[in-house]
Order: structure tokens, then sequence, then C-alpha cells
């Protein structure tokens, strides 16, 4: 089964994770952990993979940085 780069599909995938990740979408599969078979139309095993989720942002609250100026002083 063709994992990587494809969109995540529960009926040919098992997530085990998610993964911050640039290279490919989020919601799709950024690598695979076990590689899943078919024989002809049957799933045999689901491929188990990590999906990438967008990368996290700081989120520019102040308070934090002010709290530690703050104790410092």
């Amino acid at each position: 089964i063709e994992s990587v780069g494809n969109p995540f599909d529960p009926r040919f995938h098992e997530a085990i994770g998610h993964v911050e990740c640039e290279e490919v979408s989020p919601g799709s599969i950024a690598s695979e952990f076990m590689p899943g078979y078919m024989i002809n139309d049957r799933l045999l095993r689901a491929s188990k993979v990590l999906v990438a989720k967008p990368p996290q942002t700081p989120s520019g609250d102040k308070s934090e940085v002010n709290q530690k100026q703050d104790t410092t002083e």
C-alpha cells in the first residue's frame, strides 16, 4: 500500500501518532512505521503511519515574557 505523501484513509491506514511536518500537507501521511499489505482487493494488514499536522507557531503571548522578567528583577 502506497502511504507516504497520500491523504490518511482509515480504511487502509492505522494512525499511531501525529508529527509536525512541513514537507507534506496536514492530514497526509508523513512517515510509515510498518507497511500494509493487500491481496487483490482484500486488506491483509493496514499500514501503521504517522499523520502530518501543521507546525506550531509561537503563541506570541507576552504575559509569560513579562512574568519571567518580573521575577529576575
